[in-house]
């Protein structure tokens, strides 16, 4: 599997960013209601203000972004970056006059597109690093499916590592005005296409639960009804299901995709789950469609509330690529490990 994480910037708040993210980089972004492409929310990027997430080492990554810029910056806004560690492998930005410009390993500029963005106007970009000395190094930005830059023979690697682990997303350097990012996918270069490759224009859209289906094993804090105590937009802590029996599980239905067309790349369920005292506590995500199960990975839970992701691109029940009533008949939950 190849697709690795994404996020449509709907299902939490500004105070959550830790619980998905490996967290806020510089500045102080925020989740901003409305100012996503379709009416929905967005990640609000003022200057200087990025997030950061960790992940293992690879050579090839791919992000794709929504993104919209109000003011072109002074010299040059960075939107993506990935890095081994704490140092640069490359980023992807904006110039004052709306190119797009790529650097590689060591901040020096690899090329310059000759097409501009224009302000207040989002676009889907999206961009291929291949981390390696010069020779060996790519890195490739698309925008709305057009190649804007194909770099092949770049150094894109400035440490000894020919691999990436770290992504940071926002105005990672100064800018003027604002940025909007929505509709974010993360890809590796591994497994088999379509999910090893540019996937174009997505969207990512949020559904949370919305009914009490079996198996409901676990406890309520409050009331019988089970869905609406963990329906909430923004997690919370306040109302909540629980167990300590291991196996018990607990499923919901859920909302259903409204107008999707195109290809289904993936699903990804998000757990936003603690543990209530010291010992050791573990979960796993779950996924049911029709008679068929999958369970994730066993996740160690904190005391603080975190969320676990599991990535499913195929629907358990065909082994095939999701459709649309797949999804909108699918069931989530999680079992106790």
């Amino acid at each position: 599997m190849a697709l690795r994480f994404i996020d449509g910037f709907d299902h939490y708040a500004t105070a959550d960013f830790g619980k998905k993210w490996g967290g806020v980089s510089a500045g102080s972004p925020a989740i901003s209601a409305g100012t996503g492409r379709r009416s929905t929310a967005s990640l609000r990027c003022p200057t200087g203000s990025s997030l950061h997430l960790t992940l293992d080492a690879q050579q090839v990554w791919l992000v794709g972004i929504a993104v919209r810029i109000t003011a072109f910056p002074t010299t040059l806004v960075v939107l993506l970056a990935w890095l081994d560690g704490v140092t640069l492998q490359g980023d992807v930005g904006i110039t004052n006059t709306g190119a797009v410009l790529v650097r590689g390993g060591g901040s020096a500029t690899l090329g310059t597109s000759t097409n501009v963005l224009s302000l207040n106007t989002y676009y889907y970009l999206e961009w291929r690093l291949l981390v390696g000395n010069a020779g060996i190094g790519q890195s490739e930005v698309r925008v709305n499916g057009v190649s804007w830059l194909a770099l092949t023979g770049v150094d894109t690697q400035g440490t000894v590592n020919a691999t990436a682990t770290v992504l940071k997303c926002g105005t990672v350097q100064s800018s003027a005005g604002s940025l909007d990012i929505d509709d974010l996918y993360i890809c590796d270069g591994t497994g088999s296409a379509p999910h090893n490759t540019f996937l174009g224009d997505c969207r990512v859209d949020s559904l949370l639960p919305n009914a009490d289906v079996t198996p409901q094993q676990w406890t309520p804090s409050t009331g019988t009804t089970h869905y609406t105590l963990v329906d909430e937009t923004a997690p919370n802590t306040t109302d909540y299901v629980s167990s300590s029996t291991p196996t018990h599980r607990e499923l919901f239905g859920m909302q259903d995709l409204t107008a999707a067309t195109g290809t289904i790349y993936g699903a990804q369920l998000n757990l936003a789950a603690l543990k209530s005292d010291a010992g050791t506590r573990s979960i796993k995500s779950l996924i049911k469609s029709g008679s068929s199960e999958i369970l994730g990975s066993t996740i160690a839970l904190s005391t603080s509330q975190l969320y676990t992701l599991q990535i499913q691109v195929t629907d358990p029940a065909t082994s095939v690529a999701w459709t649309e009533s797949g999804i909108n008949a699918v069931n989530c939950g999680a079992e106790v490990a």
